[in-house]
């Protein structure tokens, strides 16, 4: 039998290719993501749906157009 990893991708910043997300009502992300309860919230979401691993990508900076 093969096993399936699932992994969740983030970075670091207020929307990954999402840009004017931050309009969207139901978006927390955009302004909790500097707090440590979004990502222990996140963390156990993905813990509790069975996920294997959270992946941070290390980009520290903004995109420019």
């Amino acid at each position: 039998m093969k096993t399936i990893h699932l992994n969740a991708f983030n970075q670091c910043c207020a929307a990954l290719q999402s840009f004017g997300q931050f309009r969207n009502p139901r978006d927390r992300t955009s302004q909790d993501y500097k707090r440590l309860g979004h990502w222990v919230e996140l963390a156990r979401m993905l813990d509790e749906a069975g996920f294997n691993s959270l992946f941070f990508a290390d980009v520290h900076g903004v995109y420019d157009i």
